[in-house]
This record gives structure tokens, C-alpha cells and sequence, in this order.
């Protein structure tokens, strides 16, 4: 029956699409929580400061900070102390592969 192979299609799109964004939200956790490692601390505000938010397939990681792109990039006077950029690479170099991982784990 036609209905029944549609039905299916649709429940395991439906299961692959949860995996992968559960795999996102996993991920975006991460590198979060990598920032705030790699954060120099004087007072701590930069690290307590640094958050993830969204949702699905949109997550964005940041602080909202006005210095902390003085400190990711550095100035004239002082060197930089990158702590968000190298948390982004290192959490999603194996992203694509995680998250063809969690998918065929889904549809299985």
C-alpha cells in the first residue's frame, strides 16, 4: 500500500530530523561549555557570561560582553586570548559525522 510506504517515509524523516538536531544541541553544549574553559579569568564575568541558545537546527554561542571581542581577537595592546573560535573548531570537526551517527542509529 502506497499510504503505508509514505507513512513510513514520513516517521523516519521525522526520527532522522530529531537525531540530528539532538545532535546539534549536544554539540552547541560543547563547544559552550569549551569557551568557558578556554576563557582567561580575571573576575570571571567572561566566563559566566559565555551562553548557548536556540533551538533545532539554530543554535548560537556567545557572550554578550562588549570587551569579549577584544580579548577573542586581542588589540594593539594586548595579544589575544582566543577562547570561542577555538571551542567552534573543535566541536564541529566531527560534527557532520556524528551526526550521519545518530541518524542511521535512528532509522535502525
Amino acid at each position: 500500500n502506497i499510504d503505508d510506504v509514505i507513512n513510513s517515509l514520513e516517521r523516519s524523516l521525522e526520527k532522522a530530523i530529531k537525531a540530528a538536531e539532538k545532535e546539534l544541541q549536544l554539540t552547541a553544549l560543547e563547544i559552550e561549555r569549551d569557551a568557558k574553559l578556554n576563557a582567561p579569568v580575571d573576575t570571571g564575568m567572561l566566563r559566566a557570561s559565555i551562553t548557548s541558545t536556540g533551538s533545532g537546527s539554530e543554535y548560537e554561542i556567545g557572550t554578550n560582553l562588549e570587551y569579549a571581542p577584544f580579548v577573542e581577537y586581542g588589540t594593539r595592546y594586548m595579544a589575544a586570548q582566543p577562547f570561542l573560535f577555538p571551542a567552534f573548531e573543535k566541536g564541529v570537526k566531527d560534527l557532520k559525522k556524528n551526526i550521519n551517527k545518530a541518524v542511521a542509529s535512528a532509522l535502525r
